[in-house]
């Protein structure tokens, strides 16, 4: 886990909106001469002031880090982009507004207003480069919001600034961690934490973790809240069949019989069916995401098992909070 040392501060001012009269970069000239993309900047200008607006001291000082650090990568990268400057400074604002606006990936959102928040470091050998976002709500009112904000806060709560304290042999150890925000309905709000991380070893590791709250009753979810226990030889085997098609694509022209592969086991499957946080609910499809190295090696990457809605509701029970 992260260095437990927190280090303190002091609030740097927020980054200028751009002005036009002094653009000097390929990135700054091409948003001035193009009124598409200028309006984009404006937006993008206007969500950023108002998370800064709502933001604690402390989440306002990670805010303007991870603010400038995103504007140096789209300096860097929109110039050599295979997507042509416009297309790439486009792409990477309409993201990041997207990201900064708290709007749900789908379903209908609650109509509060949710923030993200960073936490944000650079890196070097004696502490990891962090670059995490998460969301909240703004200003949480009923126990769903509360419980949602509180669930947010334990996981983004293992990331802490300062020294890690490990010997990292002249490497800078990084982790890069976004969430995904969706409603499946008014009533249920999913979110899935995505996290990359090289802390030594050969290489990267990427971990998911779902959160999903019901916002009328204010707990997380569980799984007996959305399937009867009836759906799970159905989804079983669906997800196994989804799980085996995907690697006999992955290994084309290869020899593959699931009959001899020990990586795919009913019970390892089972498992994640039956794990709430590995679930991601949103309003067309719910996504159950498998661990690193649980239903194959490293080198033939993640796996994950997709439903569609209409599906998932003839299973679920009376009153599950599904769309």
């Amino acid at each position: 886990m992260l260095g437990a040392l927190l280090c303190t501060f002091i609030v740097a001012p927020a980054s200028p909106a751009l002005d036009c009269g002094k653009a000097a970069t390929a990135v700054e000239t091409a948003i001035c001469a193009d009124p598409d993309l200028r309006a984009a900047e404006d937006r993008l200008d206007a969500a950023y002031g108002e998370v800064r607006r709502l933001s604690s001291d402390g989440e306002r000082t990670m805010l303007v880090r991870a603010q400038r650090h995103w504007l140096a990568e789209r300096e860097a990268n929109c110039p050599a982009s295979a997507l042509g400057l416009q297309g790439c400074i486009g792409d990477m604002t309409g993201v990041k507004t997207a990201e900064l606006e708290g709007g749900p990936g789908s379903g209908p959102g609650s109509g509060s207003r949710i923030i993200p928040y960073y936490v944000f470091q650079d890196g070097s050998e004696s502490a990891y480069a962090i670059q995490a976002q998460f969301f909240r709500f703004a200003e949480p009112r009923s126990a769903g919001e509360k419980a949602f904000n509180a669930a947010m806060a334990k996981t983004s709560g293992n990331y802490k600034i300062g020294p890690h304290g490990e010997d990292t042999g002249g490497r800078t150890y990084e982790i890069q961690t976004f969430s995904v925000l969706n409603y499946a309905s008014d009533r249920l709000i999913s979110a899935t934490v995505n996290e990359w991380s090289f802390t030594g070893g050969a290489h990267g590791n990427g971990i998911s973790l779902g959160i999903n709250i019901d916002l009328s009753s204010g707990r997380e979810i569980e799984i007996a809240d959305i399937l009867s226990e009836a759906a799970f030889p159905a989804l079983m085997q669906e997800c196994r069949s989804q799980i085996v098609a995907e690697k006999m694509e992955r290994f084309s022209g290869e020899p593959y019989d699931p009959a001899t592969d020990e990586f795919l086991k009913d019970e390892v499957i089972a498992e994640h069916l039956a794990t709430m946080a590995a679930w991601s609910l949103a309003e067309t499809e719910a996504t159950v995401g498998f661990d690193p190295y649980a239903i194959g090696p490293y080198a033939e990457g993640s796996y994950a098992c997709v439903f569609p809605m209409a599906e998932l509701r003839k299973l679920a029970p009376p009153g599950a909070p599904l769309p």
